[in-house]
């Protein structure tokens, strides 16, 4: 009548054995499957890029091979996409304490050819900013896009992360509180691919949830934005 909890005992103490998979120790933690044996999936395994990297396009995207060598010892061949300089993005959320609200941008987005929203954001460009470093470039993107400058900010996280597993370029989050606003002729000149950019203000945390649960923020737009109301909530500026 209860044999199935005989069976879940018996596999529960199979999972719990020390298993030796290429090592005579093992550690424990979340399981995971190899080569039809069970593993710790925090196991270190070899991958290794074989020979020079081969530019397949060069513009404003840098699409380039990498030939790895897999565990098993196949080489595979993967096209992965970066930008060019120094392949580091920045993303701001600019949150008002006084009507406790936010402030994106809403701009043509050429790869759906519509409108959609998202938050001031950019390349960290050597040319373009003082230095290149993602301090510098985040101010200098707040500013131009939505006219907004000083504030007190907060980098969130230690690093910069990747959009997906085939691209290579880092993005910073950054969170501004009560930056001030500055009149269109003292800000720096868009550039020419943000032409029809409107500051969208006054968005309330109920309307950004919104936004990304239907679909009207990037996947990078709505992930930082979750990073900062995290930062926002352990500042206690948000419930």
């Amino acid at each position: 009548m209860y044999w199935w909890w005989y069976l879940w005992a018996i596999l529960a103490s199979v999972m719990a054995l020390p298993l030796a998979v290429g090592s005579s120790s093992s550690s424990t933690g979340w399981w995971g499957w190899h080569g039809g044996a069970i593993i710790p999936v925090n196991q270190t395994l070899d991958f290794r890029l074989v020979g020079n990297e081969t530019v397949l396009h060069q513009g404003w995207r840098v699409v380039t091979n990498r030939q790895i060598r897999m565990p098993s010892g196949r080489l595979v061949d993967f096209e992965v996409v970066g930008q060019r300089g120094t392949d580091q993005a920045v993303l701001v959320l600019a949150w008002h304490r006084a009507t406790q609200t936010v402030t994106l941008v809403r701009e043509y987005t050429p790869s759906v050819q519509q409108f959609m929203l998202g938050l001031p954001a950019g390349m960290v460009e050597d040319q373009k900013h003082d230095a290149s470093d993602a301090w510098t470039a985040a101010r200098a993107e707040l500013l131009e896009e939505a006219r907004l400058e000083g504030g007190i900010w907060h980098q969130l996280g230690e690093r910069p992360t990747v959009m997906d597993k085939y691209s290579t370029t880092g993005f910073t989050v950054f969170l501004c509180i009560d930056p001030i606003a500055v009149a269109a002729d003292r800000a720096p000149p868009r550039d020419a691919g943000e032409e029809g950019l409107e500051i969208i203000t006054g968005v309330t945390v109920a309307e950004l949830r919104t936004y990304i649960h239907d679909g009207n923020l990037t996947v990078v737009g709505g992930w930082a934005v979750q990073r900062a109301l995290h930062k926002l909530k352990e500042l206690g500026e948000i419930e």
